[in-house]
């Protein structure tokens, strides 16, 4: 009772907020317009991000360009600026450098600058620009022009370290091209260098796409030597490496062997679960659900989770467990073993542009825990939903309301759906979609405490609306409730006529968008001919509902029909073989749900059906 008592209050409190709201946002407009007209003499332009360099300008101008670029270039120590330069996807090329049509005046401006910097002794700069010209000769597969570059840049900062990350490119780019060029005289000079500096200096920036090749060498020689902790370490950078060109394939052997390592290391850390959601998505890649699943298991144990980590495990999960048991991916429920992640998602830190999110998380939760019937449950998240989204104007807020109007209806609380229902319906900022459901639903809970008068009222409103908005779907609803009413009230020939319109526009309507509420109506209007000794009719509403069912891949609407269709066959026309037959798709139907106990019920029906027909 305390709990009840407490849920009501807090019901209270919602529409108390929401009348609130209302008369807030009936002032904000005016405000809006205003702040929108001050703010519209404004011009924002976005600053460029680091340095940019226009290739050709006017003669005067042209020593200043290279002046700026010979300046920034110059520096000793590795500045952020310097990462595109350095990274393998030529970024560069259009985020720092601008004014040219084609690479080769690019080329050209970097040759000019480079005889600048020779001149003036500025070494760094030099490297810096000889490396680059190299990476652009490998681009159009220049390769004996790009070992001259580089080779160049590797002499002029006579064995420098103070930039770090440039010499792990610089040395990277030339052993691939010695390696490309089957040069191994050479090779053997930089090899080693090349492979220190990629296994010991951490977060490197990959600057060349045939880095892997100088990884696998070095791989080989750390199983020669047996010495694990390198062969991880290997293993670990080819992974990132095809993990950071989406090359999920490339990457599985190597993940898979790291993981080895590292339970053979003992080094069950977050490393380590990093590891299996990096398998996760390799092994989504090859159609693997099974271990998808198991493997975004383990790495959702870790403590250090962000809400971006718990949003890529979500995303593998709705890709992978419709396909456990063959579902096709039309279901619009999220699958039931996407909870956890959602929970999990919930406890991460959420910024004020994150609320949004937290609120469609809790939203989804809601719908969760209703499709499994756990409606106190889904109604608890439906209000943290509405609490948590602050920002909500009222069209919305309302939506929320609806839906926690018919959770309570679910939950067989009827008259709190009634005291939301009637907030909805006096608002003035209502629409008419959302009048004409609300008024839907507030009939079926006036309906369900025997206020049959009021029920048809409501219900009439919600027809009127939706025939002037021309809301075929909400319509087909309406004309169903009329029936389920009119049944109530004994008046049959009425009902027949009410569900017989509803099935006519359900059947004009998209599928997929009424699947659910047709097949309602196909299975009342059944059991409504079968009441009146009219079979056959019966019959065929059923196995419409049950082929619509099959249609959109909903298995508890299929599960009902069929019960139907299995009741009809043992009592109403009893056909023992077309009950071996409903029964046995019944049994199909209980194994892909788990229902255990519904399944031992069909197998004893199904064993006692085959003595019956003189079948061992």
């Amino acid at each position: 009772m305390a709990t009840t008592s407490k849920k009501d209050g807090k019901i209270e409190e919602f529409v108390e907020k929401f009348k609130k709201l209302e008369v807030t946002q009936a002032e904000g407009p005016a405000t809006e317009r205003k702040e929108s007209t001050s703010s519209s003499h404004k011009e924002i332009f976005p600053s460029p991000e680091g340095p940019c360099f226009y290739i050709y300008q006017d003669d005067g101008q042209e020593s200043d360009v290279f002046e700026s670029l010979l300046l920034f270039l110059n520096s000793k120590e590795y500045e952020s600026d310097f990462k595109n330069l350095y990274d393998f996807s030529y970024t560069f090329i259009n985020s720092m450098f601008y004014g040219f049509s084609e690479e080769d005046e690019l080329l050209s401006f970097f040759s000019l600058a480079r005889e600048l910097a020779k001149k003036a002794g500025m070494s760094w700069a030099l490297a810096r620009l000889c490396f680059l010209l190299g990476r652009l000769s490998v681009k159009k597969v220049k390769f004996s022009q790009a070992r001259v570059y580089f080779e160049e840049a590797l002499g002029a900062v006579t064995g420098g370290f103070t930039d770090l990350y440039f010499v792990i490119a610089l040395y990277t780019n030339l052993t691939v091209i010695y390696l490309t060029q089957k040069n191994k005289e050479k090779c053997s000079h930089v090899f080693d260098k090349a492979t220190s500096l990629l296994m010991g200096i951490p977060n490197h920036i990959c600057s060349a796409d045939l880095e892997s090749d100088i990884l696998k060498h070095a791989l080989k020689r750390t199983i020669l030597s047996q010495n694990k902790h390198a062969e991880a370490r290997a293993c670990f950078l080819l992974a990132k490496h095809y993990t950071a060109r989406k090359q999920h394939e490339e990457a599985l052997p190597f993940l898979e062997r790291l993981q080895l390592l590292f339970n053979d290391l003992g080094l069950q850390n977050n490393l380590s679960k990093n590891c299996y959601f990096n398998l996760a998505e390799s092994y989504d890649e090859k159609c693997l659900p099974h271990i998808v699943l198991s493997c975004i298991k383990v790495s959702s144990s870790q403590n250090s989770s962000t809400l971006m980590d718990s949003l890529k495990r979500i995303d593998l999960v709705i890709k992978n467990a419709p396909k456990l048991y063959g579902l096709r991916k039309l279901r619009q429920i999220l699958p039931s073993q996407i909870a956890p992640y959602l929970t999990q998602a919930l406890s991460s830190a959420f910024t004020n542009e994150q609320q949004g999110l937290c609120s469609t998380i809790y939203l989804s939760l809601a719908k969760l825990y209703s499709h499994h019937k756990q409606y106190g449950k889904a109604i608890v998240y439906m209000m943290k939903a509405l609490d948590s989204d602050t920002s909500a104007k009222p069209e919305e807020t309302i939506n929320y309301l609806v839906s926690l109007a018919w959770l309570y209806i679910l939950y067989r609380q009827y008259d709190v759906a009634a005291t939301i229902l009637n907030a909805v319906v006096d608002s003035l900022w209502s629409t008419p979609q959302q009048l004409g459901v609300a008024y839907n639903m507030l009939a079926i809970a006036l309906k369900r405490t025997n206020n049959t008068k009021k029920a048809v009222e409501s219900c009439y409103k919600a027809l009127r609306l939706s025939e002037e908005a021309n809301m075929t779907h909400n319509q087909a609803i309406c004309l169903a409730n009329f029936g389920v009413l009119c049944l109530h009230a004994a008046a049959g020939k009425l009902a027949e006529h009410y569900y017989i319109k509803a099935v006519k526009l359900f059947a004009k309507l998209p599928i997929m968008d009424c699947g659910q509420e047709f097949i309602q109506t196909l299975l009342q209007l059944g059991r409504y001919y079968v009441n009146r000794t009219q079979r056959e009719k019966g019959r065929f509403y059923y196995e419409w509902a049950f082929l619509v069912a099959m249609e959109i891949s909903h298995l508890e609407s299929q599960l009902q029909a069929i019960k139907l269709l299995c009741q009809f066959y043992s009592t109403v026309v009893p056909n023992e073989a077309q009950c071996v037959i409903y029964n046995e798709y019944q049994l199909s139907l209980a194994r892909k749900m788990s229902n255990k106990a519904l399944e031992g019920q069909i197998l004893e029906t199904i064993s006692q059906l085959y003595l019956s027909l003189g079948t061992e």
